[in-house]
């Protein structure tokens, strides 16, 4: 451990499977450097369980001083995946995620610490473990549990980076299926105090959000109309990709269509996570109230929306009980 804690500078990288102690760790990390004067950065790559920035989201914090917990910690930059598992679809937005919240941190801080998530194994823990080391090139990589339970991922991390092997901690208490999500609404909820209503509209605004809009060719506005006739309802965005026309719409396309279609209701919308993107990048998030041809009114604290110029849709629906004054 101690030799850990000699690291001049760099990236230390925490896996390990569900509730085997990545946060407790990485707490640990961050007062033993804070205590010796090092400037420290964390990266919260676990958007189903975040401590730093809401669920669904990845975010990056910057604490200067010792700390209990690492929901003390408040995020700086984040990236938003609009789900709570980096797993299937969402495994690139989140290997792309971390990569840029690390580069951001490592041009501030001395020590970037990454909380992983707890999928390490199967095809898309392997997958994402994989991408991430290989992309972002930490110095250190810290598996917590039993070697033979890491020895495909060990021999993969040890390509680029120093490995070290600690066993679990013993006092980690296994989450149940309610706990976590009941966690993550306490989650929302703090993050969303203070908040106030505002809305968006459509006309001034791009939409994005994968997996549903933002990796294929937009329409031109001007042909919106066209295509909203053709389809028998208003089409507030629309994009084509890889045959297939994705839309965001006012209700249900009536009749036969000629296209591939895949398209998304306003009224699917309500309680979603939405991201609220700016020229540099994601300025905040908010929760979606109602949305209608006009725009889209959401719960949020962002204060710059006037920065806003795309809002990243999701499927990601957060819980009523977050909505209650």
């Amino acid at each position: 451990m101690d030799s850990l804690l000699k690291i001049p500078e760099g990236v230390i990288l925490i896996l390990g499977k569900v509730d085997s102690g990545k946060t407790t760790f990485t707490l640990f990390l961050v007062n033993a450097f804070i205590s010796e004067g090092r400037r420290v950065a964390v990266v919260d790559a676990d958007p189903g369980q975040a401590d730093i920035g809401p669920p669904g989201t990845l975010s990056l914090g910057f604490p200067e001083r010792e700390i209990q917990k690492l929901s003390e910690i408040l995020p700086v930059r984040m990236a938003f995946i609009g789900s709570t598992s980096p797993a299937g679809i969402f495994m690139w937005p989140t290997v792309w995620g971390v990569y840029d919240l690390v580069k951001f941190a490592r041009e501030r801080r001395e020590i970037v610490i990454i909380d992983s998530s707890g999928l390490v194994f199967g095809r898309d823990g392997y997958t994402l473990i994989r991408s991430k080391i290989s992309l972002i090139r930490p110095d250190l990589v810290v598996f917590l549990g039993e070697e033979r339970e890491y020895i495909h991922l060990i021999e993969e991390a040890s390509r680029y980076s120093v490995v070290k092997l600690f066993p679990s901690s013993p006092s980690v208490k296994r989450k149940s299926f309610e706990e976590r999500k009941a966690n993550r609404i306490r989650r929302w909820k703090n993050y969303f105090t203070g908040s106030f209503e505002a809305e968006l509209y459509w006309d001034s605004l791009k939409i994005g959000g994968f997996p549903h809009f933002g990796v294929g060719i937009p329409f031109p506005r001007e042909r919106l109309r066209e295509l909203s006739l053709e389809l028998g309802t208003t089409i507030l965005w629309a994009e084509e990709y890889n045959g297939m026309l994705k839309c965001l719409t006012f209700s249900c396309p009536k009749g036969d269509f000629e296209v591939n279609l895949d398209w998304l209701s306003l009224e699917s919308l309500k309680h979603t996570l939405v991201g609220l993107e700016g020229r540099e990048g994601l300025i905040d998030v908010g929760l979606v109230l109602s949305a209608d041809g006009n725009g889209v009114l959401i719960k949020t604290r962002c204060v710059r929306l006037n920065e806003v110029e795309r809002v990243l849709l999701s499927k990601l629906k957060v819980d009523e009980e977050v909505f209650r004054d």
